[in-house]
């Protein structure tokens, strides 16, 4: 028996540590942005281009790791590759003096993190039952992502740019890169062909093939939480990127109070991004994402207008980090339950690649432009626009939670499938198109959990 099938929170942990490794390269520079302007005499554009540069090389990943993991269905082995090459590449931007070569290792490096930061949702969504998608997504991307990027992240890169220089930043990710290798060899599953996989593999009715992503694009939850993903990826470079050089040039923060600041936000993150999800699990997707876009907006807007104590600030701050912490349920929950089982990292990858083009490339570039012309505080006034978008996209979602939709979906299903987010089910409630007759995949029980009986056009997915 596999480590997993003994404790699956083994496989949690190993995929939380992952998603915290990544994260801390992802964001770290922009911690240590006012060091890097500073020795380098960089100007604001130049910041904008560092951080929009590595989301660009992250976008084009990100789809291709997720096409190719939904090929080959063997997402452990490319999430091995991916860490070792993430671990021995980390340290290069350390190496180099010039703006040009410090852009090309952020471009190389955004190639290896898009991997390791999407690989684990992907396991996450095929390895654990799907009324548990919304907390065990929250857990991996959330407690380790935002607690070891957001939280511990700031304080020890800050600390040790101060101590030594901003190079040293970029020297903590190497270890821990090799360690999260190792364990992802010893605890995390082989291919995806094995005949007790959770979710069942969602065929095209006419021809019995693998959905097309067209086909995918055109599910209303799918392509509707890929544009609010490009605002919330938005408001985060935007924010993370050019917040700490608002609290040390304009607020005149020293560089450890400006730390806590980010890491106050990375703790709300970590606990939010539990909390979140998990509430959604419960009470539906849609109103967890609506209140937290609402939110968001509180975190720029008290660093534009709240001069009082450090710690009323720190509660703003934690609050407006909602947004943060439920952001995975657009990245992957709230489409991978709306879409096919088989194009699961596919759509993780096109979702996260393409907000990360508009969200990530253009967000930080549009900010450096926008700050060299009218100051640091304009980045903060498009990370409130990001929010406010995002609040009205979110009221056109569809509720996708199973727990939420079980009597409508599972209503005389055969005993011992309730719960289970099986492709067929997910087919009759996301609207992707039929175009023949009634496949294999499209069982009279499937049709049940709709509520009626079985019809010929039946959707086989997702």
């Amino acid at each position: 028996m596999s480590p997993t099938k003994k404790n699956p929170w083994l496989l949690i942990s190993v995929l939380c540590l992952a998603a915290g490794v990544s994260n801390v390269d992802i964001f770290g520079i922009s911690y240590v942005t006012p060091f890097i302007q500073k020795s380098l005499s960089f100007d604001n554009t130049q910041i904008g281009l560092l951080l929009s540069g590595f989301w660009l090389t992250f976008a084009i990943s990100n789809y291709i790791t997720g096409a190719v993991a939904d090929r080959h269905r063997n997402h452990k082995a490319i999430l091995l590759v991916m860490l070792l090459l993430f671990a021995c590449f980390s340290v290069l931007p350390a190496l180099t003096s010039m703006f040009s070569t410090l852009l090309a290792t952020r471009l190389l490096m955004g190639v290896f993190d898009a991997a390791v930061y999407q690989l684990p949702q992907s396991i996450v969504v095929l390895e654990t039952p799907a009324e548990r998608h919304g907390l065990n997504m929250g857990i991996v991307q959330n407690l380790g992502g935002a607690f070891l990027g957001v939280v511990v992240a700031p304080l020890l890169l800050v600390r040790l740019a101060q101590a030594f220089s901003w190079r040293s930043a970029f020297l903590v990710v190497a270890l821990p890169g090799l360690v999260c290798a190792a364990l992802v060899a010893r605890v995390v599953p082989g291919r995806r062909d094995r005949p007790d996989s959770p979710l069942p593999v969602a065929r095209d009715p006419d021809r019995g093939e693998a959905l097309g992503l067209a086909q995918v694009l055109r599910i209303r939850n799918v392509w509707l939480s890929m544009v609010i993903s490009c605002f919330i990826v938005g408001y985060m470079t935007i924010g993370f990127g050019f917040l700490p050089l608002y609290l040390m040039k304009i607020d005149h923060f020293a560089a450890a109070r400006m730390s806590i600041v980010i890491s106050i936000m990375g703790l709300a993150g970590a606990v939010l991004g539990v909390a979140l999800p998990a509430a959604s699990d419960r009470i539906g997707r849609k109103p967890v994402m609506i209140v937290s876009s609402v939110l968001g907006m509180g975190a720029p807007l008290a660093a534009l207008y709240y001069t009082g104590p450090l710690a009323v600030l720190g509660a703003f701050m934690f609050i407006g980090a909602a947004l943060i912490g439920a952001a995975p349920l657009t990245y992957a929950t709230i489409p991978c339950e709306s879409a096919p089982a088989e194009t699961t990292s596919t759509v993780i990858g096109v979702i996260l690649a393409v907000s990360a083009i508009v969200g990530g490339v253009a967000g930080p570039s549009v900010a450096g432009w926008s700050a060299d012309r009218w100051g640091l505080a304009a980045p903060l006034y498009l990370a409130v626009v990001c929010c406010a978008v995002s609040t009205v996209l979110c009221t056109a979602l569809k509720e996708s939670t199973p727990r939420k939709n079980s009597r409508e979906k599972i209503a005389g299903a055969p005993p011992g499938t309730e719960g289970r987010c099986d492709a067929p089910s997910r087919a009759a409630s996301s609207g992707v198109p039929s175009r023949g007759p009634r496949s294999a995949a499209a069982t009279p029980a499937a049709a049940s959990t709709a509520g009626r009986p079985a019809r010929a056009g039946a959707p086989g997915s997702p």
